[in-house]
């Protein structure tokens, strides 16, 4: 079991509060005493069901970035801040917008259920107020009318067995990862229409939606799984025709943040924020329907006692959180990234970001993702509301909420309640959410969010924890503990590259915090200690993270030199078979497609300018070289003619993993510096 350094200031901060473990202190106890679930409850209907009424092309309900369904949604968040008592205003910035016409689909005549995928392709419509035209029949040529083709997984095989596809469409099965292969393939083979099916644990009678990152070469819909298995039966009986008509208008939109505002009466520059998104697709009541109410819910909390925080609380309802930022990969939390870039004195100075979304989900086991300075912090809170067997913290955010741009990016202490094991009771004895993530399924029921209460007593207990705290307990020994784990895990895969200079920094590091935590037991005045300690954690801690491969930033690069090192081995004994095998894994889904696609999406990917270029969080991933060497493999070529090659690429990975190394040890060091230099009173 992985064992966490708690330095003694978050033993003074629970001292300061009156807590002890196991337990809260009457003052808490009446403050979590106001919470009213069925209020949340009502606030999550009507937003979920009242609010927006639509019959959008993308499903309906769905209020995407930049639509006046949006707007509706912030207007009336806004009026629900404004109610409870916060300075509230609206922050606009800009989106790629897009307006989606109904979806008519047939096939030989009869209507079957679809919807068009975000960001994809229609088949008339407007781009930056100039008109296309993708379709071949009717006066307009505003439809598509095509014969059918099952192209299988969308990949190269399929369409070696599925033959020709011009003029065609393609029924392709979406399966795991994102297919943004599959979209280029298809178009690059002259597919006239897209039909795509099925995800990773989803129902087969549900409709599914997810931004398709800007892939708009051809018109593409959603259709359920159901409807798919029908169509391959009818395929194998004989020919069938589709007819698609699906509009989509796209430009340049804005979209808002709502921000509400309470100012803090000891430390007015220090934030607490509280957040959720209420952008979405169809009705949303988990997605995020369940977080906004239970921020708004928080903020009446709150707000409803006689004493006014300490610190100032913002509560933020993001918009264009499911997707906006224009052409990248990585398009979704446009909200939370134009918060960050607008506000560095809010994330500068933030002791801690509490991200709502997705809350309240059933099951018996939970999560609490945090970032690695705030993991004690959370484990007292979850253990004195009596959940220490029901949840455990994580010192890992993930990427696709919005915690992630506050915390991993923002450099805030930044938090997130999940639900994910399965339990009985729901769709058949399942009750993880992805089962009806994304779809037309996500509707009202307070069966779905069990867990409500429970995560919305977490929350406020570490709102009011912090708020009370007088010296913020930003754990650096934690942080040092979570680097030293993964570059011990990341040392045993690629021998030969020393980490000696960054453990020995983070060992300066953890005797830096350790000397601080001896001071700040006698400290009088607080806010300057604060102050330089949530920018030194702002100045760390993006540093240190990476998207994926467990969270720091070197153990994306340990895997690339642990797979070449493998493949190299592989290629000495000549064993072709294998590493065709090894070279698959390396590359993934890239391994199945032909050439010019594997360097389109390459080309798209590194041309990304989202919120992970920020830090340089994303690890590159494998090039066209080894995408050669596969090729050559794979064809019959010796495996013992690859192995400089192989030797080669190693190198260069080597390279990179030694550049993160420098980079993370120079930003310890430069935090273990800045620890000496805290201006204790």
């Amino acid at each position: 079991m992985r064992r966490h350094l708690i330095g003694l200031t978050c033993i003074v901060v629970l001292l300061l509060v009156g807590a002890v473990v196991g337990d809260t202190t009457s003052d808490e106890q009446a403050v979590l005493a106001r919470i009213d679930v069925q209020r949340a409850l009502a606030t999550m209907k009507q937003l979920s069901e009242d609010v927006v009424k639509n019959r959008s092309g993308a499903g309906a309900g769905t209020a995407v970035a930049g639509s006046a369904d949006e707007q509706a949604l912030a207007d009336f968040i806004e009026r629900r801040m404004k109610s409870v008592g916060l300075e509230v205003h609206q922050e606009r910035f800009p989106v790629r917008h897009y307006e989606y016409g109904e979806v008519t689909l047939t096939v030989d005549g009869r209507a079957i259920p679809a919807i068009s995928l975000h960001a994809a392709g229609g088949t008339w419509g407007t781009r930056d107020r100039v008109a296309y035209v993708r379709g071949n029949d009717g006066p307009a040529r505003h439809r598509v009318r095509a014969p059918l083709v099952d192209a299988g997984d969308g990949f190269e095989a399929d369409y070696a067995r599925a033959g020709d596809v011009k003029g065609k469409a393609v029924l392709v099965h979406r399966g795991n990862g994102w297919p943004t292969y599959q979209f280029i393939e298809a178009a690059n083979r002259g597919a006239v229409a897209l039909l795509m099916y099925d995800y990773p644990g989803g129902r087969d009678d549900t409709l599914k939606q997810d931004s398709m990152w800007y892939h708009e070469q051809l018109p593409t819909v959603s259709i359920r799984k159901i409807d798919a298995i029908a169509l391959q039966a009818a395929l194998a009986k004989s020919a069938v025709e589709i007819a698609l008509e699906n509009r989509i208008d796209v430009e340049d939109g804005r979209s808002q943040n709502v921000i509400g505002i309470v100012r803090g009466s000891e430390f007015p520059d220090e934030w607490i924020t509280v957040s959720a998104h209420h952008d979405r697709w169809f009705k949303a009541a988990v997605d995020d329907c369940s977080g906004v109410a239970s921020m708004l819910e928080l903020a009446r909390v709150m707000l409803a006692g006689t004493a006014r925080p300490r610190r100032s609380m913002m509560f933020i309802s993001f918009g264009a959180e499911e997707a906006g930022v224009e052409a990248t990969e990585s398009d979704w939390l446009a909200g939370s990234q134009a918060f960050i870039a607008e506000h560095p004195e809010i994330t500068r100075r933030l002791a801690l970001a509490v991200n709502i979304d997705v809350t309240g989900w059933g099951g018996a086991k939970g999560a609490l993702l945090t970032t690695p300075d705030n993991v004690a912090f959370e484990r007292t809170v979850l253990a004195d509301l009596g959940l220490r067997d029901r949840s455990e913290v994580r010192p890992v955010l993930s990427s696709t909420t919005d915690a992630w741009n506050l915390g991993s990016v923002g450099g805030g202490a930044a938090a997130l309640m999940t639900w994910v094991s399965e339990t009985g009771g729901v769709f058949g004895g399942r009750s993880t959410f992805s089962a009806i993530y994304h779809t037309d399924f996500d509707v009202f029921d307070p069966k779905l969010v069990p867990n409500l209460e429970t995560d919305i007593r977490v929350e406020a207990l570490s709102i009011l924890r912090r708020d009370r705290a007088t010296t913020l307990p930003i754990d650096f020994a934690g942080i040092a503990a979570w680097v030293d784990e993964a570059l011990s895990a990341d040392s045993a895969k690629v021998p030969g590259i020393s980490f000696e200079e960054a453990k020995a920094a983070l060992s300066r590091l953890r005797s830096e915090s350790a000397r601080l935590d001896q001071h700040l037991t006698a400290i009088k005045s607080p806010r300057p200690v604060n102050l330089w300690l949530m920018r030194t954690r702002k100045d760390l801690v993006p540093w240190l993270i990476g998207r994926g491969a467990g969270g720091v930033r070197t153990s994306a690069y340990a895997n690339q030199v642990q797979s070449l090192a493998v493949a190299r081995s592989i290629a000495q004994k000549g064993d072709r078979t294998a590493l065709e095998n090894a070279l698959a894994r390396l590359l993934g889904a890239g391994a199945r497609v032909s050439r010019d696609v594997f360097n389109e999406q390459r080309l798209y990917a590194y041309t990304s300018g989202d919120w992970s270029s920020l830090f340089e969080q994303r690890a590159r991933q494998p090039g066209p070289d080894v995408y050669e060497i596969y090729q050559r493999v794979k064809a019959g070529g010796r495996a013992e003619a690859e192995v400089d090659n192989l030797k080669t690429l190693e190198a260069a990975a080597r390279e990179r993993l030694s550049e993160s190394l420098f980079l993370i040890t120079g930003k310890i060091d430069m935090a273990a510096r800045a620890l000496r230099e805290t201006p204790v009173p």
